[in-house]
């Protein structure tokens, strides 16, 4: 893994609508390609023999907000761990920090759709959110400045190719993902195929057009174990913006 120096990219993040991106994404159902990107995390990770609570220090980088995959995070932790959620855009990380608080006052609101159709795939996962929530550490901070080798475990959801239109700035963004986690540590990256950029409240926001090939090629030196599969869903997400070819799901453990 070659060193991974910070990136600037030229997004004023702290523009970026949170209650506007939820809303259009996730707030009615969990849509089939969210289902099935659950279903396969949960199969990989039993697949790969990832023992349940047996790490120290869980990663969720680009997190937006977004707690679809949360639950099944939280199952790697130990009771003593720590689940970092960085992120760099100032909505983005009020709202974590509100849907936290109102989580551990018992409230799970449209997050806790996920968790059910997670914990019917699991019943291990039942009442994750919950968990979660309580090991949660809300990190400022870019993936392009992670720290590296500090995670047992990394989770990147629609981060790396939605945040840049630079191909060269995308790499570096993986690079510095898979560089944050440890030795034999568990790696979870779900990307936008074939995106032409996205908008969220009128504003748009740039992507990286990438396919299962590109991010096979990226990661095959420094990911063992690697799987890399597409998934399909008619119109991805409701349209909003340009269009995108549809989702890949990239598992795997650190070389």
């Amino acid at each position: 893994m070659r060193p991974v120096k910070p990136t600037p990219v030229d997004v004023d993040w702290d523009q970026f609508d949170p209650d506007a991106y939820i809303g259009h994404n996730y707030e009615k159902a969990v849509l089939p390609e969210d289902q099935e990107v659950i279903r396969q995390i949960i199969t990989r990770i039993d697949a790969l023999g990832i023992q349940p609570r047996s790490m120290q220090r869980v990663l969720n980088v680009g997190h937006g907000a977004v707690f679809t995959v949360d639950s099944i995070a939280q199952h790697l932790l130990s009771e003593a761990g720590t689940y970092d959620l960085v992120e760099c855009g100032k909505q983005n990380l009020v709202r974590i920090q509100e849907t936290i608080a109102n989580g551990l006052a018992g409230s799970k609101g449209i997050w806790e759709k996920f968790e059910q159709f997670a914990a019917a795939q699991s019943p291990a996962l039942t009442d994750g959110l919950l968990r979660v929530w309580r090991l949660s550490r809300v990190v400022p901070g870019s993936i392009y400045a992670l720290s590296h080798e500090m995670y047992d475990a990394g989770f990147a959801l629609y981060c790396p190719e939605s945040i840049t239109d630079d191909i060269a700035e995308f790499e570096e963004a993986v690079h510095a993902f898979v560089g944050s986690i440890k030795k034999d540590g568990l790696a979870v990256l779900a990307f936008v195929r074939g995106s032409e950029g996205y908008a969220t409240a009128g504003r748009p926001f740039p992507a990286v057009s990438v396919e299962c090939n590109d991010v096979c090629r990226l990661l095959s030196p420094h990911i063992k174990q690697l799987e890399v599969a597409p998934i399909e869903a008619p119109g991805i997400r409701p349209a909003s913006g340009p269009q995108a070819a549809g989702i890949g799901l990239a598992t795997g453990i650190r070389a």
